[in-house]
């Protein structure tokens, strides 16, 4: 589970940065985006998931000698109550970057249509 603890909206409060779980406040189908970024020579891999089910994921290997980012995006349909959250594993610890004042990594989910 990848923590985002720095919350800039969370507009009805679907998000908890102590968990990492997005709730569906409401039925209807939602749009999540994760950017994740790793540090030099990490390999990482991401997973959105959404009501237990992975809706994208992602692997980048890092060799440059600076950061780099990648980005999944995926919709879902949810009924209330349900969960969404970003899995990740990184094979040499301390691969994931942590966020600064550019927002990097991010993670959002809105509901588009109920």
């Amino acid at each position: 589970m990848i923590l985002f603890t720095t919350i800039v909206s969370n507009e009805g409060g679907a998000y908890d940065s102590n968990t990492g779980y997005f709730t569906a406040p409401y039925d209807g189908l939602y749009q999540f985006h994760v950017t994740v970024c790793s540090y030099q020579q990490k390999d990482v891999y991401v997973h959105l998931v959404a009501a237990g089910t992975a809706l994208a994921g992602t692997h980048k290997y890092n060799a440059d000698t600076y950061g780099t980012c990648t980005s999944i995006s995926g919709v879902a349909r949810l009924s209330s109550g349900d969960k969404a959250w970003v899995e990740g594993a990184v094979t040499v610890s301390g691969g994931l970057y942590g966020g600064n004042s550019n927002r990097w990594p991010s993670f959002s989910g809105m509901l588009v249509h109920t």
